[in-house]
């Protein structure tokens, strides 16, 4: 992904980081996502 920030510094970035597994969430995540009904907008 190429991102320009507003002060014009453009740069490369991987976006896998942005991600989380289903293996790596907490109990409190995987239990907010069982609960999740719906169309969802994750603002993290």
């Amino acid at each position: 992904m190429i991102v320009e920030r507003d002060d014009g510094r453009i740069a490369a970035h991987d976006t896998a980081g942005y991600f989380t597994g289903a293996e790596d969430l907490s109990p409190l995540d995987r239990w907010a996502c069982a609960q999740a009904r719906g169309r969802v907008l994750e603002l993290g």
